[in-house]
């Protein structure tokens, strides 16, 4: 037996007497206690001494903080895995100890986020402590979503292939099969030239994302004319789940659309999925996506 800091030799008596060549001697012969009990004691000294000390213990154990850090880390390369973003697109999170604040990356591709990249913000886009770092362009999305839905906790801004030719047609984006229901009944689109007029199309400024915002009301997702998609949420997870079945919903119902008249899901079927579209389904698919893209799967706080 060995322990940090025991003296690893409990049995060395015994081992050293059944070694001996003497015949025929029996085992209480061997029975000496009194000098293993030092060795004994020492042995379970060394487990004390591994023992962590309550600074240790502080140490060890990962911050709520910490925790939704790795976990935004996590959805950025979920979605950039399951094809929801490439380059560009972002994910964010409302600060868990500052409902005031947001946490979001740096401008880099999902799929490189690191810990050490995820930068807080105030909910008018200002960073708090920068260090020199470029944010994204269009964080207001994000702070302008958390500043009116005390609600929302995670916001996902995307350029999602299936759903961009959406927002320039006439053909709206609705529930096709079960796992869509989550994007809601209706995916408004939310045009920049109705207010702003000729625009390089990103959210650059709050009184864009207010607009957008305004418009996504108390729903979960909306297309972006010509740019993309945006979805809020309760939590990182749901809003990594709203985005790949916004995804999905899309590419199946134009698969459909060519085939001939789609059959939607009814209001009230949308309705009953969603009552039940919960912890229990959305962190099956959470394993799995971690899985696929490379990531540990962390137990919810």
């Amino acid at each position: 037996m060995t322990s940090c800091g025991g003296t690893g030799h409990l049995s060395t008596r015994v081992r050293e007497n059944c070694n001996s060549e003497e015949p025929n001697r029996s085992l209480a012969e061997f029975a000496d206690p009194a000098p293993l009990q030092p060795d004994y004691f020492g042995a379970l000294q060394g487990l004390a001494d591994c023992t962590p000390t309550a600074e240790q213990r502080k140490g060890m154990l990962m911050t709520k903080l910490d925790h939704v850090i790795e976990e935004l880390v996590t959805g950025n390369r979920i979605l950039a895995r399951e094809g929801v973003v490439d380059s560009f697109g972002h994910i964010s999170v409302r600060h868990p100890d500052n409902p005031q604040r947001y946490l979001l990356s740096r401008s880099r591709a999902p799929d490189c986020i690191e810990a050490s990249d995820i930068m807080e913000f105030t909910l008018d886009g200002m960073p708090v402590d920068g260090g020199g770092r470029p944010p994204y362009l269009e964080r207001f999305i994000h702070g302008a979503l958390y500043e009116a839905r005390p609600d929302v906790m995670s916001v996902v801004h995307n350029h999602s292939e299936s759903v961009i030719p959406f927002g320039v047609t006439d053909r709206a984006i609705k529930p096709i099969f079960h796992m869509g229901a989550s994007i809601g009944h209706e995916v408004p689109v939310w045009d920049s030239h109705d207010h702003f007029g000729d625009t390089a199309l990103l959210v650059e400024n709050m009184e864009m994302g207010r607009d957008l915002a305004k418009l996504i009301g108390a729903g979960a997702t909306a297309l972006m004319r010509g740019h993309g998609a945006t979805v809020a949420a309760k939590s990182i997870r749901q809003a990594v789940y709203v985005s790949i079945y916004l995804e999905v919903n899309a590419r199946l119902q134009k698969q459909a659309m060519d085939m001939g008249e789609v059959k939607f899901l009814t209001r009230g079927e949308i309705d009953k999925v969603a009552e039940r579209t919960g912890p229990y389904g959305i962190n099956r698919a959470w394993e799995n996506w971690c899985r696929r893209a490379g990531r540990p799967f962390q137990a919810e706080l």
